[in-house]
């Protein structure tokens, strides 16, 4: 089948398994149900000289349209259409990960931990915070609204990690789609010795 995420919205990639028929020579159609002419891919992806993908520019998205895609694929004289599943490209948002994440001390042991998203949306995203210390052996994960979160009794004598990542909310799509975890950041004691 072929596969579409819409990244941050800004561009859109559409791939097809080709490791199986490395020999054949793909051609992707697409068009949005009732209103658009069928239209191929002007921006195929490349791997080793055979086409295993598309990449739509933003103009080329619209988001509430049922969206179809048709891969041809021609070999030896004979071509075979991989068929798609109709898709709603609203539900194949996959955010940028979140940048500037900052931590202030509130009060006595209480953290309070915000980042940017570079979604353009953001009343669109949730998000997810993990974090652990140096003495935790697992991660401790929270799901998020906004784009803050507190962590209430915090050991000054450990140091913490924390990562967020996002996803659209259930208001905006219905994705499982998660973007990248962000770059960590760390608070605490530097003294402390690791492990």
């Amino acid at each position: 089948g072929v596969e579409c995420v819409l990244f941050n919205e800004e561009y859109m990639t559409c791939t097809w398994g080709s490791r199986e028929t490395l020999t054949a020579n793909y051609s992707l159609y697409y068009w949005y149900e009732n209103r658009s002419p069928v239209v191929e891919c002007k921006h195929y992806l490349q791997d080793r000289g055979i086409s295993v993908g598309c990449r739509l520019n933003q103009s080329e998205i619209i988001q509430f349209q049922p969206f179809r895609v048709l891969v041809n694929a021609s070999l030896g004289g004979r071509t075979l259409e991989i068929p798609s599943e109709r898709m709603q490209l609203q539900d194949l948002v996959k955010p940028e990960a979140p940048v500037n994440l900052t931590i202030r001390n509130l009060s006595s042991n209480q953290l309070q931990l915000t980042w940017t998203s570079p979604y353009p949306k953001a009343q669109c995203l949730e998000h997810a915070v993990k974090y652990r210390s140096n003495k935790d052996t697992s991660w401790t994960e929270h799901q998020v609204k906004g784009d803050v979160f507190s962590l209430p009794s915090v050991d000054y004598e450990k140091y913490y990690t924390f990562y967020v990542r996002s996803k659209i909310n259930s208001y905006c799509g219905s994705t499982q789609l998660w973007s990248e975890w962000s770059v960590p950041v760390v608070w605490g004691s530097n003294s402390t010795s690791k492990g």
